[in-house]
């Protein structure tokens, strides 16, 4: 099993917590006029955006078949909507494409104590 931990100094706080919603800028264009004009999308969120975020630690992985030394952050993930596969599930070498390259991912669980102890 290889655990991946949370890097304590990442954890944020979420100033849109609660939102079911966020606002992405488009790409930039001008106008006829010569103007730039910027517009922006709205995305809707299945899951409200949580209270905080925060990111792992990357690890160095082996794959078992190839022998590649890779970050876990480049583990392949073919997840599709619907889909329950998952990098920490599938496990997808990024180097030779074989699923279940290395040893089971175990990621630490978030808990408010972390922001008190960073």
């Amino acid at each position: 099993m290889i655990e991946i931990k949370i890097d304590r100094d990442s954890i944020a706080r979420n100033k849109n917590a609660g939102d079911r919603h966020i606002i992405v800028p488009r790409r930039p264009y001008l106008d006829e006029a010569g103007n730039r004009v910027q517009e922006y999308k709205w995305i809707w969120l299945i899951q409200p955006i949580p209270e905080f975020s925060y990111r792992y630690i990357p690890v160095t992985i082996t794959c078992q078949y190839c022998e590649a030394t890779f970050s876990s952050d480049a583990l392949e993930d073919y997840a599709e909507e619907g889909d329950w596969y998952s990098a920490e599930t599938a496990r997808i070498c990024p180097k030779c494409g074989n699923w279940e390259c290395c040893d089971e991912l175990s990621f630490e669980s978030f808990s408010e104590e972390m922001i008190h102890d960073a």
